[in-house]
């Protein structure tokens, strides 16, 4: 056990913050204080998991296990139903209240005593970038010994025949991955939003997709893939009666406020009706505090996502998976080339119209949904359209398979 901890790749269970293609800390402007702000970060988060009493020795202890972490990945799973006994283990955001059934703060309390290895990594690795990401996330590198520890040691071989994962790149799911694959327990993994060439080859047995452009992004697989729809989306529909073609202004966590009040006031001055959404994950104190004292009545952020699309004809954000959402419900989509990236290819595949400035909208310029580009990222494999949604496909896969 000991030595395949001390071998751990640290980096590879960590790839969103690894990676300096996806940038993640870069792009949420956090590191700024450097080794100070991970030390920080780590104790906070064990503080915390300690006053949530989140001390679960037993999570996986059903035949089959959901696992998810954040409010869209458990909405998602919790489409799935299945006949069989089944657990959704959830942790982080989804489990901050006392009494729940999560296990983070062991791992927290184990990953101290693993600070020599930490320690041996951190001057081993030759990498300038890598070396800074481990100082200034130094909670999520600690924390990744104190949970692979965790799993080995609690995840039961011949009582967990499925794990079932909503992401495939931070640190929870791929230390899971791992234990998962030395215990040969089967895995797979449903696409909870959109993904990008930059995530990690899928090293699941199953992968249920949402259509051609994820299967296009993951390369060299061994895992049997199968295209099923999006099943975070079957509830929608396409049931809308709009009386003012009102544009719904979404804000994304990596926007700057800045960008924000530039948009709403130009919304504003021109007398354009428009409503307001902040990202779930949303905690900046400036940008909240800015919507509430001047727009709390505009602000739609804690209304369900599909009800407030339904309600709106037009979609402006910046780079976000928002887009497919708005187009799935036929909305017109945009958006202001200095706050847009095509991280999703949405603008190369005719989903976004892209403005070079804020004063270049012009809402007769934008197209209308692209069906032919919508299906690249909602599409079913011909075999599997007998099945009237995806949680339906998703079951009978694994029912032939024997999983449930």
């Amino acid at each position: 056990m000991l030595k395949k901890i001390y071998e751990l790749d640290i980096f590879d269970l960590n790839w969103d913050i690894s990676s300096k293609d996806i940038n993640q800390v870069e792009i949420t402007s956090s590191g700024k204080y450097d080794l100070f702000e991970g030390i920080v970060r780590y104790f906070y988060h064990m503080i915390k998991s300690i006053f949530y009493f989140k001390f679960n020795i037993h999570p996986f202890d059903r035949k089959v296990v959901l696992f998810s972490g954040t409010k869209n990945q458990c909405l998602t799973v919790e489409k799935l139903k299945f006949d069989c006994e089944f657990r959704h283990v959830k942790f982080g955001n989804q489990t901050s209240y006392k009494g729940n059934n999560s296990f983070e703060a062991l791992p927290y309390i184990i990953s101290i005593f693993f600070l020599p290895f930490y320690i041996k990594s951190y001057y081993k690795e030759k990498c300038k970038f890598k070396r800074r990401i481990m100082r200034c996330r130094f909670d999520r590198f600690m924390f990744s010994y104190g949970l692979y520890f965790f799993y080995q040691l609690t995840l039961c071989e011949g009582k967990v025949d499925l794990v079932i994962f909503s992401n495939d790149h931070s640190v929870w799911q791929r230390a899971l991955l791992k234990a998962c694959l030395e215990k040969k327990i089967k895995t797979a993994y449903v696409q909870h939003a959109n993904v990008s060439e930059f995530f990690p080859p899928l090293g699941f047995d199953f992968a249920f997709l949402d259509g051609k452009y994820a299967k296009s992004c993951y390369k060299g697989n061994d895992c049997k893939v199968f295209l099923v729809g999006c099943l975070r989306f079957q509830d929608f529909y396409k049931n809308r009666k709009l009386d003012v073609d009102t544009t719904l202004l979404c804000f994304n966590k990596i926007d700057s406020l800045f960008s924000i009040k530039k948009i709403i006031d130009y919304f504003d001055k021109n007398e354009l009706p428009f409503n307001i959404r902040l990202h779930p994950g949303e905690q900046r104190k400036n940008v909240i505090n800015f919507i509430s004292e001047k727009y709390s009545k505009k602000d739609v952020s804690k209304l369900d996502l599909y009800e407030t699309l339904s309600k709106h004809r037009y979609c402006l954000s910046g780079t976000s998976s928002i887009f497919l959402e708005a187009s799935i419900l036929g909305l017109y989509s945009m958006s202001i080339r200095d706050i847009f990236y095509d991280y999703y290819h949405f603008e190369r595949n005719g989903l976004v119209k892209v403005f070079e400035k804020i004063d270049d909208i012009n809402f007769d310029e934008i197209r209308t949904t692209n069906l032919e580009a919508l299906s690249l990222y909602n599409f079913v494999d011909d075999e599997l359209t007998v099945f009237r949604n995806p949680s339906d496909r998703i079951r009978s896969i694994l029912v032939y398979e024997g999983l449930i």
